[in-house]
């Protein structure tokens, strides 16, 4: 996450943690998959008061010319403890794709 302001106003900048994003697919047909995924990214020192939480769930499949297609529902959560003041945000996301 990078913020763009003058000065220091937010207090953090480029911020990046290492993060645990297991990721499950299930074949239910030959040309179709589910595919589920959790990530846990602690932030600042590895403590889970800051941290970004997020788990998702898609369904793709295949036509007989090898194009792909699918549709996805994402959600997550992020939680900061800035100077003594919690900041949280959470953002759910419908999504589709088409491969040519």
């Amino acid at each position: 996450m990078t913020t763009f302001s003058s000065g220091s106003a937010f207090g953090f900048k480029n911020l990046m943690a290492p993060q645990i994003n297991p990721v499950l697919t299930y074949g239910l047909t030959q040309r179709t998959q589910l595919n589920a995924y959790i990530k846990l990214a602690p932030l600042f020192e590895f403590k889970l008061d800051n941290r970004e939480i997020a788990a998702g769930v898609g369904l793709s499949t295949s036509t007989f010319k090898g194009r792909t297609f699918g549709l996805g529902l994402d959600y997550s959560a992020l939680t900061l403890n800035l100077a003594g003041s919690e900041v949280k945000s959470t953002n759910t996301v419908l999504g589709g794709w088409f491969g040519f």
